[in-house]
Protein backbone atom coordinates (compact mmCIF):
# COMPACT_ATOMS: atom_id res chain seq x y z
CA UNK A 1 0.00 0.00 0.00
CA UNK A 2 1.14 3.53 -0.73
CA UNK A 3 -0.36 6.77 0.53
CA UNK A 4 -0.08 9.86 -1.66
CA UNK A 5 -1.74 13.23 -2.25
CA UNK A 6 -3.47 14.19 -5.46
CA UNK A 7 -3.17 17.57 -7.16
CA UNK A 8 -5.90 18.95 -4.85
CA UNK A 9 -4.04 17.84 -1.73
CA UNK A 10 -6.45 14.97 -0.96
CA UNK A 11 -4.88 11.79 0.41
CA UNK A 12 -5.35 8.41 -1.24
CA UNK A 13 -4.20 4.87 -0.51
CA UNK A 14 -3.10 2.89 -3.56
CA UNK A 15 -3.45 -0.89 -3.15
CA UNK A 16 -2.87 -3.77 -5.55
CA UNK A 17 -5.82 -6.12 -5.99
CA UNK A 18 -6.85 -9.08 -8.10
CA UNK A 19 -10.21 -9.68 -9.71
CA UNK A 20 -12.02 -13.00 -9.58
CA UNK A 21 -11.11 -13.64 -13.24
CA UNK A 22 -7.39 -13.04 -12.61
CA UNK A 23 -6.90 -9.44 -13.71
CA UNK A 24 -4.55 -7.28 -11.63
CA UNK A 25 -5.81 -3.86 -10.56
CA UNK A 26 -4.60 -0.82 -8.73
CA UNK A 27 -7.27 0.38 -6.32
CA UNK A 28 -7.39 4.01 -5.19
CA UNK A 29 -9.11 4.47 -1.84
CA UNK A 30 -9.73 8.03 -0.59
CA UNK A 31 -8.52 8.39 3.01
CA UNK A 32 -11.36 10.76 3.95
CA UNK A 33 -14.00 8.49 2.44
CA UNK A 34 -15.74 8.55 -0.89
CA UNK A 35 -15.90 6.36 -3.96
CA UNK A 36 -13.08 3.91 -4.66
CA UNK A 37 -11.42 4.08 -8.06
CA UNK A 38 -9.62 1.35 -9.97
CA UNK A 39 -7.32 0.84 -12.90
CA UNK A 40 -6.44 -2.39 -14.69
CA UNK A 41 -2.70 -3.02 -14.83
CA UNK A 42 -0.72 -4.88 -17.46
CA UNK A 43 1.04 -6.90 -14.75
CA UNK A 44 0.60 -10.67 -14.95
CA UNK A 45 1.13 -11.24 -11.23
CA UNK A 46 0.32 -9.39 -8.03
CA UNK A 47 4.02 -9.34 -7.06
CA UNK A 48 4.90 -7.59 -10.31
CA UNK A 49 2.21 -4.97 -9.65
CA UNK A 50 3.41 -4.50 -6.06
CA UNK A 51 6.96 -3.84 -7.31
CA UNK A 52 5.55 -1.26 -9.73
CA UNK A 53 3.63 0.39 -6.89
CA UNK A 54 6.72 0.57 -4.65
CA UNK A 55 8.80 2.01 -7.51
CA UNK A 56 6.27 4.65 -8.62
CA UNK A 57 6.68 8.21 -7.42
CA UNK A 58 3.71 10.29 -6.26
CA UNK A 59 3.47 12.04 -9.64
CA UNK A 60 3.03 8.71 -11.42
CA UNK A 61 0.35 7.66 -8.92
CA UNK A 62 -1.53 10.92 -9.53
CA UNK A 63 -1.36 10.29 -13.30
CA UNK A 64 -2.73 6.77 -12.81
CA UNK A 65 -5.47 8.09 -10.53
CA UNK A 66 -6.61 10.55 -13.19
CA UNK A 67 -6.88 7.68 -15.70
CA UNK A 68 -8.76 5.39 -13.29
CA UNK A 69 -12.47 4.53 -13.31
CA UNK A 70 -14.98 4.41 -10.49
CA UNK A 71 -15.06 0.92 -9.02
CA UNK A 72 -18.39 -0.79 -9.53
CA UNK A 73 -19.85 -2.50 -6.43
Amino acid sequence: MRRFKDSDGEEWDAVVGRSSWGGVYLLFIPVEGGPVRQMALEAQEVREAERMLVGADDGELVRLLTRSDLRQP
